[in-house]
């Protein structure tokens, strides 16, 4: 069952012109991580932020329909993305504030809700429909959870 839900996910990212990064056991040990990039050549586009958006409802559709649950954070901005490591151990990864922010929004989501920061949500709003919502827990600044 986890491998079909992953193969689903996946073909939800790479049908948007997406890329999985990583896919890795959460910090609680209860549940997968799947860290997605948009925008990485040869697939880039004026649109990738609607793109991360439309990928992640289809993926909130495809946990929710096996009869799992499931949260996500959607983030736009400039990020490393390369080799990094030494020639014993190196990994092909994306870092940076977009990052940290996607894990911040995902730690703030309600189960089965898809959080955006707010460039992702300006970039993104004439085609969904995002209702906005103040971050709690310390973390200052406001982000938009979808209208499902």
């Amino acid at each position: 069952r986890v491998h079909l839900l992953m193969q689903k996910l996946q073909d939800a990212v790479y049908g948007n012109e997406g890329s999985v990064n990583r896919i890795f056991a959460d910090e609680s040990g209860q549940g997968l991580v799947l860290f997605c990039v948009f925008g990485l050549p040869p697939f880039v586009h004026q649109d990738d932020p609607c793109r991360a958006v439309t990928s992640a409802k289809e993926m909130m559709t495809v946990i929710q329909r096996m009869g799992c649950t499931g949260k996500m954070g959607v983030t736009t901005g400039m990020v490393f993305c390369g080799v990094i490591g030494s020639e014993s151990r190196k990994e092909y990864t994306v870092v940076g504030d977009a990052v940290a922010l996607a894990h911040v929004l995902v730690s703030e989501a309600g189960e089965n809700s898809i959080f955006v920061d707010q460039t992702t949500h300006d970039l993104s709003k004439a085609s969904f429909e995002f209702i906005s919502t103040k971050l709690g827990g310390g973390n200052s600044g406001v982000g938009s959870r979808i209208s499902q």
